[in-house]
């Protein structure tokens, strides 16, 4: 019994002492450190343990900013991987695009030169009936009749789809109309006019197969401009008291008070209208056109910057062959 009493004391004791161990570390810890040489060993052991808690928090810490400094090199990488990304993408692009432009440029070349193999450069010439529609206009009263000249052009024949062709030219050719009685201002016989225009046509022609060769059906528009001109009669031509020659020059002019002497103004300078083409073209490089042409502008010139009353327009009928090279 009495061994048993001690044991249960020194146990009592034993713990006594842990539970005032542990009441030493909890009042010493945060306010002495430096008497932790008095504290029992299993205190400085626990002691020895907590101290190096913070030494661990500092190495943690060193370490997530070790981690820290990573993360900013992994950012920095992927900042450059996203770049080379950037790059490689705007490498491919420019390269595709640089394919592109490549395809339409041989396509282009190719396109341009089957369009070179199939345009037609034509030559033509014949003969012009032209003359002028004149009404309500006192100061040209006579009948006009045609006029016989010739034209002389160039052109080309461009395929545009299935019979369907653009042609553009320049002719030369001469227009003007006769009157027999009352002819400029009604004073002159047999009068008889003469003009050179330069016109530029432009067609859109319908070539369907026709026999061994193509019929032509075209229309579209001219443009002209009037160089000048002769005129002829037989008696001469007074104005006032001034007897001139019956015959002399023809100008264009916009206003008849900038006429000049010994000359007669057939109508201002530019000229538009229909044109129209009817032919056949044969399969040995020649042909056949009818080419009637309406015009459009009044060609009466003004008086001090009024209008005139009435109008003047040319028509004119042209036949002509012509060849293709």
């Amino acid at each position: 019994m009495s061994s048993i009493r001690l044991n249960r004391e020194k146990r009592n004791l034993s713990g006594d002492m842990n539970w005032k161990n542990r009441a030493f570390i909890l009042a010493t810890v945060p306010a002495q450190t430096k008497s932790i040489a008095k504290i029992p060993g299993y205190t400085a052991l626990n002691w020895a343990t907590w101290k190096a808690v913070p030494a661990r928090f500092i190495l943690n810490m060193k370490n997530i900013k070790d981690v820290n400094k990573h993360t900013k090199s992994f950012s920095t990488c992927s900042e450059r991987s996203l770049l080379n990304v950037s790059l490689i993408k705007n490498q491919n692009l420019t390269m595709r695009f640089s394919k592109l432009l490549l395809l339409i440029c041989l396509f282009s070349i190719t396109t341009i030169t089957q369009l070179q193999a199939q345009i037609q450069f034509g030559i033509k010439g014949g003969a012009n009936l032209s003359s002028v529609s004149i009404s309500g206009n006192d100061e040209r009263p006579g009948k006009t009749q045609f006029n016989i000249g010739s034209q002389f052009g160039i052109n080309l024949t461009i395929p545009l789809a299935m019979d369907i062709y653009l042609q553009p030219g320049f002719t030369i050719i001469d227009k003007g109309y006769r009157q027999k009685t009352g002819g400029y201002s009604g004073y002159l016989e047999n009068f008889k006019t003469s003009v050179t225009y330069l016109e530029i046509p432009i067609n859109i022609q319908y070539r369907p197969q026709l026999g061994n060769g193509h019929a032509i059906l075209g229309i579209g528009a001219y443009a002209g401009y009037g160089t000048g001109g002769n005129w002829k009669a037989d008696n001469p031509l007074v104005s006032g008291d001034i007897i001139l020659d019956n015959h002399g020059k023809v100008i264009f002019r916009e206003d008849l008070m900038d006429g000049e002497m010994e000359k007669i103004i057939y109508g201002k300078k530019y000229d538009y209208g229909l044109d129209i083409q009817l032919g056949y073209d044969f399969s040995n490089k020649l042909w056949l056109e009818f080419n009637p042409q309406i015009g459009l502008r009044n060609l009466l010139p003004e008086i001090g910057g009024r209008k005139q009353s009435g109008s003047q327009k040319n028509y004119s009928f042209a036949l002509s062959v012509g060849y293709k090279f």
